[in-house]
């Protein structure tokens, strides 16, 4: 970007200068034989043209915010209400998993994250230490058992660069479908979330699932 930076503000320049020695220039617009404010009014109408696709993000609330950068179907709506309903099968001290990217969950509902982890991305991205880490997250599953899981459906959640863990999901999968009971998750019908109490356990379709351990 530096570079674009610099390339635009010598375009700019150079530009500036020519225009400034037209021969034909009108009345109108005599302030364009000043090199500067040829300049001037350059750079106004390339930042004008950068900002007009750009404005109506700065004029909408933070939920049509959300809907313009990511779509409808986004999980950050949601997250507030799903973390209350996380709050409600858990206490305080008590800390969660995030199998996904939803990080902001633990913050709604003020749990601590169970493992260092807070999402995914450490286990999916195209570092040497991915596998390691999707191990690391395994033993401290198998070894100190959480009230509940949230499990994320969302592609973004799981996969980078054509790499998705495989092994990690299934024995996420086993995992929970062994000690866990599906307390419920969220559905989209016409682009609007709606809270699902009765879904089946192995079912793909809802964006978020909340887990709770068995008794």
């Amino acid at each position: 970007m530096p570079y674009f930076a610099l390339f635009a503000t010598q375009g700019i320049d150079l530009l500036s200068k020519k225009i400034s020695r037209f021969d034909h220039i009108p009345k109108s617009l005599i302030l364009l034989r000043n090199e500067k404010s040829a300049r001037g009014l350059i750079s106004f109408i390339i930042l004008i043209s950068l900002f007009l696709p750009l404005s109506k993000q700065f004029f909408i609330n933070p939920k049509k915010f959300n809907s313009y950068i990511y779509g409808n179907r986004q999980s950050f709506d949601i997250s507030p209400k799903f973390a209350e309903k996380l709050k409600e099968i858990t206490k305080p001290d008590d800390k969660i998993y995030i199998a996904g990217a939803e990080s902001q969950i633990l913050f709604y509902a003020q749990r601590e994250s169970a493992t260092r982890f807070i999402y995914t991305y450490p286990l999916i991205f195209a570092t040497p230490y991915r596998e390691k880490f999707q191990q690391e997250v395994i033993e401290q599953l198998k070894s100190h058992p959480l009230k509940a899981i949230v499990y994320s459906n969302d592609i973004y959640s799981w996969k980078f660069q054509n790499y998705e863990p495989l092994e990690f999901k299934k024995f996420l999968k086993e995992y929970i479908s062994e000690r866990y009971n599906l307390v419920g998750g969220y559905l989209w019908d016409k682009d609007k979330e709606i809270w699902i109490s009765s879904i089946a356990q192995n079912n793909d379709l809802p964006s978020l699932l909340l887990y709770e351990r068995k008794m």
